[in-house]
């Protein structure tokens, strides 16, 4: 996927993509002038970015079980 199409995944502006490419957080290739993401690299992108659900519930029993 090009930056653009990327953004559109992402819900986000084409700019964050470029800054999250600067920064080298999201993996990239470069062919030429045109950088490509590939559909796993954003997968796998978002899945180092995932935040359980806080279960306070469990988190007192696992407390409370010492």
């Amino acid at each position: 996927m090009n930056v653009s199409t990327t953004a559109g995944a992402l819900g986000v502006a084409t700019k964050t993509v470029w800054r999250l490419i600067n920064q080298r957080k999201i993996s990239f290739y470069r062919i030429g002038r045109r950088v490509l993401i590939s559909r796993e690299q954003l997968a796998e992108f978002l899945r180092e970015r995932e935040i359980s659900a806080f279960d306070a519930g469990k988190e007192a029993r696992d407390l409370l079980a010492g």
